[in-house]
């Protein structure tokens, strides 16, 4: 064994290492990582040059590696070998020297390459794969270049058989990730503790954001406050007292005559300057209307271009069907938003008999998510109360009951036309049937 023979196995095994680690550090980087950090580090530009085309570098890594492999096999025969054949020469057993110093040259030379240019610089390119794809991006694509003929001969011999073989094309590199890859990152990030709740649940949101509608959020119209011209006064001051909101529906008799919105602002203002003869027609200003399909992702959007913070809900016959606010909107995304002048409703409240009361506006959704009760009606229903109308087909009155999903639901109150509340109780399985 020589010093040369020595120096060249070396050589050739941090080559293969090289290759390696630009192999993996390619393959686990993201190019969002690069595109964060390449206004401060030239090499990410290369790096990303890498991954753009990363189905041609990676065959011009394999060809690299299969040269370097099958070079370090002759060279190592050589080095290690020979001498473990002479090792074992005086083995009285004939050619027993030479199978035995062959076979233990040739796993030391496999054990060196397994190790120091597999093990070792793959664990390294996973665990850091930026800082390595940034060191290894330019020599890559300097023999990328150097090679690209062959490349491209055998990328085009691997795509023909890949076709012979029926397998579907589809470009190399990035793919972005699915909904629910994202998902399964996001709780495996909440398990491991990068994320924290509230960050968590917003980017759930975030997800439902753009399936909601405007008829899902809105108000209905039995609850929606309003101020009237066909009352006094006193009447529409008592009804901006009672609601939250700030900005309010100038209606003719019902919801299906508005006028405009008056903002509470300039009601004050009119008031301080003109005392009861106030002219609320004259305050009130354009109304928004939005169709109850619509979705709450482009409604925000109409706000925003608008400058609007509340809307007129519109059904498919034209009628007004509730409202919804950009609060409304915007709690999608966040939760709840509640103010000092904001009344806590609890929708869902068990007794200690373990049954439940639920509000008459409790939805669909909260059962769901409270009692794992999934209820999917034919028209879209979002509501108990809607659902419990859809099933019986008219309009609900108190001591109306369903058996649903392991549960008898039955109608306690009922506000006007719209059901006030609602006792879900439990049915033990010998009452289901």
């Amino acid at each position: 064994m020589t010093l040369s023979l020595l120096l060249g196995c070396a050589a050739l095994l941090l080559l293969g290492a090289f290759f390696v680690l630009a192999e993996f550090a390619a393959v686990r980087v993201r190019a969002t990582q690069l595109e964060a950090i390449k206004e401060r580090d030239a090499r990410a530009k290369a790096a990303l040059e890498v991954h753009r085309d990363l189905g041609r570098h990676l065959t011009s890594i394999q060809v690299a590696i299969t040269l370097l492999t099958i070079t370090l096999g002759a060279v190592g025969e050589d080095a290690f070998v020979k001498d473990a054949q002479r090792l074992f020469a005086g083995l009285p057993w004939p050619h027993a020297g030479l199978i035995l110093g062959t076979a233990l040259g040739l796993l030391f030379v496999t054990l060196l390459q397994v190790v120091l240019a597999e093990l070792v610089p793959r664990g390294l390119a996973i665990r850091a794969a930026v800082p390595w794809a940034l060191r290894t991006a330019g020599p890559l694509l300097l023999w990328s270049k150097a090679i690209r003929p062959l490349t491209a001969f055998l990328q085009a011999l691997s795509g023909a058989v890949e076709r012979l073989l029926g397998a579907p094309g589809e470009a190399h590199g990035e793919r972005a990730p699915s909904e629910e890859e994202l998902k399964h990152i996001l709780y495996r990030s909440r398990a491991e503790g990068t994320l924290d709740l509230t960050r968590q649940e917003l980017i759930e949101n975030l997800f439902q954001f753009s399936k909601r509608t405007v008829r899902e959020v809105m108000v209905p119209r039995v609850q929606a406050a309003y101020l009237d011209l066909r009352l006094d006064l006193e009447a529409n001051l008592g009804r901006a007292r009672e609601t939250p909101h700030t900005r309010l529906p100038l209606v003719d008799g019902d919801l299906d005559r508005v006028i405009g919105i008056v903002h509470l602002k300039d009601l004050l203002w009119s008031l301080h300057e003109r005392g009861a003869a106030v002219d609320l027609r004259a305050l009130a200003r354009p109304a928004f209307f939005a169709p109850e399909t619509q979705s709450i992702q482009s409604l925000l959007l109409e706000f925003q271009q608008r400058k609007q913070h509340l809307a007129l809900v519109v059904d498919e016959h034209g009628g007004v069907d509730g409202l919804v606010t950009l609060e409304d909107v915007l709690e999608e995304l966040v939760g709840e938003i509640q103010d000092e002048f904001d009344r806590e409703t609890i929708q869902l409240s068990q007794r200690p008999n373990g049954s439940w009361l639920a509000q008459g506006t409790v939805t669909l959704e909260q059962l769901e998510d409270h009692l794992n009760l999934k209820l999917e009606g034919e028209e879209g229903s979002v509501s108990l109360g809607g659902y419990f109308q859809e099933q019986l087909g008219r309009v609900l009155r108190v001591g109306d009951e369903l058996r649903i999903e392991g549960y008898r639901i039955r109608v306690l109150a009922m506000r006007g036309l719209a059901p006030a509340r609602f006792l879900l109780k439990p049915v033990r399985g010998d009452e289901r049937h």
